[in-house]
């Protein structure tokens, strides 16, 4: 598992920042389900997002990560999110 702390965090309903967290490796199952999401088949851009919310372990202090709140975080946290995601899977080119 890999910490992070994301630049601008998610903003949740009370108004809180979380910005904190641990991702995890994602397993085979976790990218399975993402493709076979129907939101992945109507829009492929969000295949990162369901794999994120998987992979994401914890995120500040909430109690659970949805597609919305990966949705949610600005542009520069999901690009550094994404980048941990594929040095932590291996994906890096070296």
């Amino acid at each position: 598992m890999r910490e992070f702390e994301l630049h601008d965090g998610y903003t949740d309903r009370s108004g809180e920042v979380h910005r904190s967290g641990r991702l995890r490796p994602a397993t085979a199952g976790d990218e399975l389900r993402a493709l076979r999401d129907f939101r992945v088949h109507i829009w492929p851009e969000r295949y990162l997002d369901l794999v994120l919310c998987r992979s994401v372990a914890r995120l500040g202090t909430l109690e659970r990560i949805d597609p919305g709140v990966i949705g949610g975080l600005s542009d520069r946290d999901r690009a550094q999110l994404e980048a941990l995601y594929r040095e932590v899977n291996g994906y890096c080119d070296s």
